[in-house]
């Protein structure tokens, strides 16, 4: 599955996010979609570029970038593995790989994260909180506890953020890490500990609060047998390049499309 994201929407945190069994097919369906919408307030009036002829240009320009001070601790063995081995794959499809920081704040995106997700739910929450699952509607109850002014503050925040994202690119062209550090778990697990869990979205979170668009390619599997999946990021309105450097790793990765014999 692929999944290519441009942050959008009626709240700052909402993205689209279309699932595509190739690289190609993502392209295609952002190609459809993607457009100015005068009727929806954050939508912006700038021509949609020609992405399917966008990915056959190659990536061999395209600078990568590294963030692994943030993004690659508390790796599980296997994404370790797949990860390091994307990594050399795209060192000879690319004009090079370096170690780049990517600064995060957490606790900003989580308070805005709340308090959005507790507006959109506010009334069934109040009206009949007995249709939500205990663990949810904890988490939406916490959005109810942030305040006024805390999330005035940490919208302001994601305002500054944003506006500084372009230079994280100042070096290179896309950034790429782990699109999940863990392998999966059940859901019951998750609910059961939510502290714990949060390291499932912890390298995806980031670039939804920065609103930049993001692709998860599968790079390899697990001992058993689960896909691992290689995000890549690019700077904004970088669509083109982030599909452009997904389409041939696409193509070149072979450890992507060898599922292990159970």
């Amino acid at each position: 599955m692929n999944e290519c994201g441009p942050c959008s929407g009626t709240r700052p945190l909402d993205h689209v996010g279309p699932l595509t069994r190739t690289v190609l097919d993502a392209a295609v369906l952002l190609q459809a979609i993607a457009g100015y919408n005068a009727q929806e307030t954050t939508s912006v009036d700038r021509p949609v570029p020609a992405l399917m002829a966008a990915i056959k240009r190659g990536p061999a320009s395209l600078r990568v970038g590294v963030p692994r001070e943030s993004f690659f601790t508390g790796r599980h063995s296997d994404v370790q593995t797949a990860v390091e081995q994307a990594i050399r794959v795209l060192s000879k499809l690319t004009a090079g790989v370096q170690e780049v920081v990517v600064p995060v704040n957490p606790e900003m995106h989580l308070a805005v994260m709340l308090a959005e997700g507790f507006s959109v739910h506010a009334a069934r929450v109040r009206e009949a909180p007995q249709l939500f699952q205990p663990p949810v509607l904890g988490r939406l109850r916490g959005g109810e506890a942030v305040g006024t002014a805390t999330y005035i503050h940490r919208r302001r925040e994601l305002d500054q953020v944003r506006r500084a994202a372009p230079g994280l690119f100042a070096r290179v062209d896309l950034l790429v890490t782990p699109t999940v550090p863990l392998m999966p778990i059940p859901i019951a697990e998750v609910q059961d500990d939510e502290a714990g869990t949060a390291l499932y979205a912890r390298n995806t979170r980031p670039f939804n609060a920065y609103g930049l668009p993001a692709v998860s390619v599968p790079c390899g599997f697990a001992k058993n047998g689960l896909p691992i999946g290689l995000q890549i990021v690019g700077p904004p309105w970088g669509e083109e390049s982030v599909l452009r450097l997904a389409h041939a790793f696409e193509q070149a990765n072979d450890a992507g499309k060898r599922r292990p014999v159970m």
